[in-house]
């Protein structure tokens, strides 16, 4: 027999006759191949079962990486021409807050040390004097510690002039701890102001930010204007 055909050719066992022998050769054998297709069958629907976990894991990582983040959006405040500040302070009102080291403070009513407004604040290369501060702050005693409303009413009683104090449309806030009253239009006039009044220790701020159009151009109105927001956020009461 040639030696070549013997190592290709298939090793195909010699048939048994039917005996005892046979009997028990053939269930095994039929038992062999049955567990090696199912270890086959369960190692494949493992390897798919495995892909497939992989697969979705994939798709929600890949979900994840393409959803957008929400990032809050933050406003950078318009430049105030400076990056130093001094500090504004009355013992006697107890308040204190920052300006800009390039503004300065006036008494805006040297002749009349009755009025309340007790301060001004105007750019130094701007100051025209007392009369033009497009910053101006106020202080009443309220002893009574009435509200804004109420106070507004009785200020107002007697006087030929009315001061408005009090606003329905003003938004309420807090500053320092305080009840803070906002009118954004309210009337300075000849001009516009936006108007904040503080309920503070038995007294009433007002600040005022007066839009004098005769002295400030349109991008120095907005600079006085986030001076003045800025300066709100300084204040200090000694409570």
């Amino acid at each position: 027999m040639d030696p070549i055909q013997e190592n290709i050719s298939p090793q195909i066992p010699p048939v048994v006759p039917s005996s005892k022998k046979s009997n028990f050769v053939l269930p095994v054998v039929i038992g062999l191949l049955m567990l090696t297709i199912g270890l086959a069958g369960g190692y494949f629907l493992a390897g798919n079962k495995a892909k497939n976990t992989i697969s979705t894991n994939q798709q929600q990582m890949a979900q994840l990486s393409v959803t957008p983040s929400i990032i809050p959006a933050v406003t950078t405040p318009a430049s105030t021409g400076s990056s130093n500040f001094s500090i504004y302070r009355n013992d006697q009102f107890g308040v204190s807050f920052q300006y800009p080291s390039n503004w300065k403070t006036i008494n805006p009513f040297p002749n009349s040390p009755s009025s309340p407004t007790f301060i001004g604040l105007t750019p130094i290369a701007k100051d025209l004097g007392s009369d033009a501060t497009p910053i101006q702050v106020e202080h009443y005693d309220n002893p009574k510690n009435l509200s804004l409303q109420d106070f507004d009413k009785a200020f107002n009683a007697n006087v030929g002039l009315a001061t408005e104090f009090y606003s329905p449309d003003a938004k309420i806030t807090s500053i320092s701890g305080f009840t803070a009253y906002t009118k954004e239009e309210a009337g300075c006039e000849p001009f516009k102001c936006a108007r904040v009044s503080i309920m503070a220790n038995n007294a009433i701020f007002v600040f005022r930010n007066v839009q004098d159009t005769n002295v400030f151009s349109g991008n120095e109105l907005e600079i006085n204007r986030n001076i003045f927001d800025q300066i709100l956020t300084s204040i200090k009461f000694n409570k």
